[in-house]
């Protein structure tokens, strides 16, 4: 019977855990560029007396890597992607990675995202461009082009499947493995003029939220009977 009230409480835990990537996401469904999470269970068999016992375990939060819709802006400052690749910015925890190609040009000339952190080359060099110039041009391969002359690339850059990427600052994602700089721009390439929306997808994560609830009420319904039947048990063993 112990069993069941842990057994019970790990199913809870692994659920509020869910839950809270869910708010995360509903949160920034109308966020640039954001990229969804979820999270991986996994069921932990332990030996509790002649049984064994399977305890619901949370592993590891990921992030969803499917491409966003885009939407054309028509500012030249706003660059999109298309397929899987990754802006690299400059942050204070260091080299950071994101799909949010808003940008602006600091005071110092050098290309930022609105956050003001330094977005980077194919070499991790911040891009500086003329304040106060005519707009730049910037072709699928990154290419920036002002005034007629070449004024640096903006970095594409491809994570491996298996890297593991969390939340950094600004809203960019640290990734425990360095990009390898994108080199071909057939399937991977930078449009200009577009930002991409986040790949929140509000009517799945509605009706998981749903679920979960019912889940909630499944297992807290059990536990309730648990505790109930412990206690007529007491009752009847002191009486």
């Amino acid at each position: 019977m112990q069993s069941s009230l842990y057994i019970g409480l790990s199913g809870q835990i692994a659920l509020a855990k869910r839950l809270e990537t869910m708010a995360g996401n509903l949160a920034n469904m109308s966020t640039v560029g954001y990229r969804a999470e979820s999270t991986n269970f996994r069921t932990v068999m332990m030996q509790a007396g002649p049984e064994q016992i399977g305890y619901l375990e949370p592993g590891a939060t990921f992030v969803n890597r499917t491409p966003g819709a885009l939407t054309q802006t028509g500012n030249p400052l706003d660059v999109a992607l298309k397929g899987s690749g990754w802006f690299a910015v400059r942050t204070e925890a260091g080299i950071a990675y994101s799909r949010d190609g808003r940008t602006q040009i600091a005071e110092n000339g050098q290309l930022q995202t609105l956050s003001g952190a330094p977005i980077l080359d194919a070499g991790l060099s911040p891009i500086t461009l003329t304040l106060g110039g005519p707009p730049p041009v910037i072709s699928r391969d990154g290419m920036i082009t002002q005034d007629g002359r070449q004024a640096g690339a903006i970095g594409l850059f491809a994570l491996p499947a298996e890297a593991r990427l969390s939340r950094g600052p600004g809203g960019t994602l640290l990734s425990n493995v360095q990009g390898t700089p994108v080199l071909e721009f057939a399937t991977n390439y930078v449009v200009q003029g577009f930002t991409e929306g986040s790949n929140t997808d509000p009517v799945k994560e509605m009706t998981d939220l749903v679920m979960l609830q019912r889940y909630f009420e499944m297992i807290s319904g059990s536990l309730d009977r648990i505790d109930s039947t412990k206690n007529d048990a007491i009752k009847s063993l002191g009486a």
